[in-house]
């Protein structure tokens, strides 16, 4: 199974609050293309600010979408050097 997690981590350079604003950028455009419903079931992401980093969850296609938004606004915004992207292996799901 392929991973469909990734980790977004930002150098010192941007502020948090200005790379979480390029994520609600990624998140509305996303919500333009499927609908903010379907984005706000469809998209998981979190925002972890003492790591500077971004997760977000690609296992749907709303997903894959605010991912691939979110990476060509980043780079557009803070350079392509600014953050690297990790594929996380996801937890394990429990039968049952």
């Amino acid at each position: 199974m392929s991973t469909r997690i990734y980790r977004f981590t930002f150098e010192k350079g941007p502020k948090m609050t200005d790379i979480e604003e390029v994520l609600e950028l990624a998140v509305l455009a996303a919500s333009c293309l499927h609908g903010s419903a379907a984005v706000r079931v469809n998209a998981g992401y979190a925002s972890d600010a003492h790591a500077r980093a971004i997760v977000l969850d690609g296992s749907t296609v709303a997903g894959r979408d605010v991912i691939l938004l979110f990476t060509g606004l980043s780079a557009e915004q803070f350079g392509g050097s600014a953050f690297k992207v990790d594929r996380v292996a996801a937890p394990a799901r429990r039968a049952g």
